[in-house]
């Protein structure tokens, strides 16, 4: 073999070793690679009425496209554009961006207790806090938190919102908001937005 080949040969696998490092650092290149991240939850989410009392917003929402990603600590966190569906709790509309915790990261995916990433096109119910200093709504990793209404990108918002409407789970967060169980810290620090109690003095 010529040294000229040899170059040639180097060349090239220096550049195919640049284009991988590149894709996966751009997350073109994603890896069938799952970390897990393990958090602690605040305890009793399991019930629809601290999950609603420890939400700032919640409402069924369909997923446009990701927008963006970032790292926050030692993970990935995602971006998306959500067009508001119908509210349970808050009153959203138009499009807003959602965060979830989570996501790709150098080809890897990391993901929250087992939460799956949202998918563009997919109706869901969202459980989510809002972030005044970034302006988005950070949605629960929590599987009490969210709950596919639609895989069908095709539906129009009046067949969402009627798929909505009579879903079980979402008639459940409707009965849970009127009896939600706000956080202690949010009542001591003034942060329970669009609490039942604040938007229905009698």
């Amino acid at each position: 073999m010529t040294k000229k080949l040899i170059l040639k040969l180097a060349v090239s696998s220096l550049l195919i070793i640049v284009a991988v490092a590149v894709a996966l650092h751009a997350n073109l290149l994603k890896l069938p690679i799952t970390k897990q991240i393990h958090v602690q939850f605040i305890p009793g989410l399991e019930d629809d009425r601290i999950m609603v009392g420890a939400s700032h917003n919640v409402f069924i929402g369909k997923v446009i496209e990701q927008t963006g990603s970032m790292a926050i600590e030692s993970y990935p966190s995602t971006l998306f554009a959500v067009e508001i569906v119908s509210n349970i709790k808050g009153d959203l509309s138009g499009i807003v961006t959602v965060e979830q915790e989570g996501g790709y990261q150098n080809g890897i995916l990391y993901s929250l207790e087992g939460d799956s990433l949202i998918t563009p096109g997919s109706t869901y119910m969202f459980s989510a806090r809002y972030n005044e200093s970034k302006n988005w709504y950070t949605i629960s990793a929590h599987s009490n938190g969210r709950k596919l209404i639609s895989a069908d990108k095709s539906l129009t918002t009046t067949e969402l919102l009627s798929l909505a409407q009579n879903d079980e789970k979402v008639k459940k967060l409707q009965w849970a908001y009127q009896n939600e169980i706000l956080l202690d810290a949010d009542v001591i620090n003034n942060n329970t937005k669009n609490s039942y109690q604040s938007l229905h003095k009698e």
